[in-house]
């Protein structure tokens, strides 16, 4: 399945598409620890977001993909790292299905899919619909897993101006 990542850089991009497929084997850097994207080489791949059917996920320490077929893919993002995070340890798990013709579902111009499904695990308090604790959380493979790097606030919004906006519509 088609995800849309955009790759955290001094020159930020756009979307980048890729495969689900093809997740696994993109090169892996290592956690992040203490850096800043700085201090980090260019031809490192570190995340700043992903998008899938239109959710976007941000912000998190680490992101991994799993490709469960041609039509079904899943998505855990967790944020884990002690001196960011604290006692506010979180993860969110998300499968997505193909949307395709029979799944559309529309109300008002707002598309309510039975193609998603989320779970959360937490450690602390979340604003957010609460489903598990973080103590059952279990860490995706390191084959899977890429990790996000702290962005200053202005290089987050250098990222954010260059996303473009793509909906679920783009899967379809």
């Amino acid at each position: 399945m088609k995800v849309l990542v955009q790759w955290a850089s001094l020159d930020p991009e756009d979307w980048k598409e890729i495969d689900s497929r093809d997740w696994a084997a993109l090169p892996k850097a290592p956690v992040p620890s203490g850096q800043t994207l700085l201090n980090i080489d260019k031809n490192i791949l570190y995340v700043n977001a992903i998008n899938i059917q239109g959710v976007i996920f941000t912000g998190y320490d680490h992101y991994a993909i799993n490709h469960l077929s041609d039509s079904c893919i899943n998505l855990i993002a967790w944020d884990d790292d002690p001196e960011d995070h604290q006692n506010d340890f979180k993860a969110v798990e998300w499968t997505f299905h193909a949307v395709t013709n029979n799944t559309k579902q529309s109300w008002m111009g707002f598309y309510e899919s039975t193609t998603r499904r989320e779970k959360i695990e937490s450690l602390g308090i979340l604003n957010l619909l609460y489903t598990g604790h973080w103590s059952e959380f279990v860490k995706p493979s390191e084959s899977v897993t890429m990790h996000g790097i702290w962005l200053s606030e202005m290089l987050y919004i250098m990222h954010k101006e260059k996303q473009s906006s793509v909906g679920w519509r783009a899967w379809a």
